[in-house]
Formats: C-alpha cells, structure tokens, sequence
C-alpha cells in the first residue's frame, strides 16, 4: 500500500471533493483560525493550497504536515 496524495485527502484543515478529490472545497475554522489574514476563496486545488500556506509562514505550516504525517502513519499500520 502507497500513502501517496494524503493532500488530496479531507482532514480537520480543509475539505476536499469526495470524487475529484484534488479539489479544494473550502477551510475548516481550524485552518481559518491558523491563518486569519489568508482569503480561502482563492483556491481550487489541495495543492495550490499548501505551496501557499507554506510561503506565507512555515512554522504554521508546520500543524498541518503534522497532521498529514499522522493520517500516514495511521494508514500504514
């Protein structure tokens, strides 16, 4: 089993479509708490998401790799 694209997957940061799951479907309040100043409207793409959070402040950043890191770590047990 790959745990490629855990990205593109839901999590308490941000939602995504259920089929077109690269889809960006709008910010939890979680992610909107940890970025008040980023406008959320913006984004289609997961990705396109995270390069941007990223460049705007990597220490914030930071909470939402972790939380992908534990998704992944729970997908591989």
């Amino acid at each position: 089993m790959q745990a490629v694209g855990l990205a593109n997957l839901s999590n308490t940061f941000y939602s995504v479509h259920p089929r077109r799951n690269d889809r960006f479907l709008g910010a939890t309040p979680r992610l909107r708490a940890l970025y008040p100043e980023m406008d959320f409207t913006d984004f289609a793409f997961a990705r396109h998401l995270l390069h941007s959070l990223s460049a705007l402040a990597s220490r914030r950043f930071s909470e939402v790799t972790a939380q992908l890191h534990q998704m992944r770590a729970l997908l591989l047990q």
